[in-house]
């Protein structure tokens, strides 16, 4: 599963006082920290019904998807370890989707009691892009790098029992349902949360 040796990795930032963040290359596509410029991007997936159908509360209204894109730019200037990575294609560079890792606390989980300094992943992608693979591909780099640089022993993730492509990606990338855990997002919808180990991703 792990297939480090396939992705190129280049540090950059956008400027000065912004925190060197690696750029991940793939076969199909590059991955680079979310910067000025991203805000539209964003917020045209926070307002897709489509793909924002099992996050939260739902589609997001212009303006409150403009305002939160706008926060994720500005916090991706004091973001040390976890970034928003923008998922371009590598033959045109359009954007298709992006990909996060970023701390989750508070989550009760029922096999290891509470769990208060997990990672997270997220992702989302343009609803023309899904099915292709892209999202397993673009995350898969992403956690070389938590295993691989960050040296994290695991990352959880979260999906509704209903969206079963998201359920599909994590299980391409060998996260293991934690059966007996449970959390509720912000529209106060129930999660299954997810785990991968160290361990089991270079397994």
């Amino acid at each position: 599963m792990n297939d480090s040796k396939r992705n190129e990795i280049v540090r950059s930032d956008f400027d000065d006082f912004t925190p060197v963040a690696p750029t991940f290359v793939t076969p199909r596509l590059r991955l680079r920290t979310a910067q000025p410029g991203d805000e539209n991007f964003l917020a045209a997936l926070d307002g897709d019904a489509d793909v924002m159908q099992y996050i939260h509360s739902g589609p997001r209204s212009p303006k409150a998807a403009m305002k939160s894109a706008k926060n994720e730019i500005e916090m991706a200037r004091f973001r040390w370890h976890f970034h928003k990575w923008i998922v371009e294609l590598r033959e045109n560079g359009t954007q298709i989707g992006w990909v996060e890792l970023s701390k989750f606390r508070g989550v009760f989980d029922r096999n290891a009691d509470r769990i208060s300094d997990d990672v997270n992943l997220g992702y989302e992608f343009s609803k023309a892009y899904w099915g292709q693979g892209f999202a397993p591909e673009a995350a898969g780099a992403v956690l070389d790098h938590a295993f691989n640089e960050l040296e994290l022993e695991r990352v959880v993730a979260f999906a509704r029992k209903d969206n079963v492509r998201s359920t599909r990606v994590l299980e391409k990338l060998r996260f293991r349902q934690r059966a007996a855990s449970r959390y509720r997002d912000a529209g106060g919808h129930v999660c299954e949360l997810f785990a991968l180990s160290a361990e089991d991703w270079r397994s």
